[in-house]
């Protein structure tokens, strides 16, 4: 039996997904730690899911995208693994998610992801009294996701790292035992 050869691409995208799985791990258990406060738990998984899509687009076009923007790397994905991907990720949680304006979940991630990291940056131009007194009106005004400064979409974030993961599943040609990853 002669030696094959995986693409490097597809390596490549093998170990994205590796260290997207520890990100995702390392935030679970975070989340998961009672004396855990803050969005530390958060922002792993947001890591985990941005390095998981990454990864799916350079395995299926053979470019990694280079920045944070969630919406823009998602457009990179052929049209058939983006409604493959979000099909089941509507099917996941379908009473306790909403996937109707994605582009806006999207962009929440991003900002969530850039942003949720120096989060204390939101109120440079209030003073304490002004940003509490923000925080207050949007609780009273019934604390719409869309109007917060930074939104996370938790089920619709689970659900998104769900059908990802299924996605690799489903990947026939990798062999992630072959490829060093261990995972999957």
């Amino acid at each position: 039996m002669g030696a094959f050869s995986i693409p490097e691409r597809t390596l490549i995208a093998c170990r994205m997904v590796g260290l997207a799985e520890e990100y995702l791990d390392d935030g679970k258990i975070l989340s998961e730690k009672m004396s855990s406060s803050g969005s530390g738990a958060t922002l792993l998984t947001l890591l985990g899911l941005e390095i998981h899509l990454k990864a799916v687009v350079l395995f299926r076009t053979g470019k990694r995208p280079a920045n944070h923007k969630f919406y823009e790397i998602w457009k990179k994905l052929p049209e058939e693994v983006q409604e493959e991907v979000l099909n089941e990720a509507k099917d996941r949680y379908p009473t306790h998610t909403d996937f109707n304006n994605f582009e806006a979940i999207l962009t929440a991630f991003s900002d969530a992801f850039v942003a949720g990291r120096y989060s204390y940056e939101k109120n440079d131009d209030r003073t304490s009294a002004e940003a509490s007194e923000a925080g207050e009106r949007w609780i009273a005004d019934g604390g719409a996701k869309e109007r917060a400064d930074l939104a996370y979409y938790p089920m619709e974030r689970s659900a998104l790292i769900y059908a990802l993961r299924n996605y690799w599943r489903r990947q026939e040609t990798v062999d992630f035992d072959v490829a060093g990853t261990g995972i999957l």
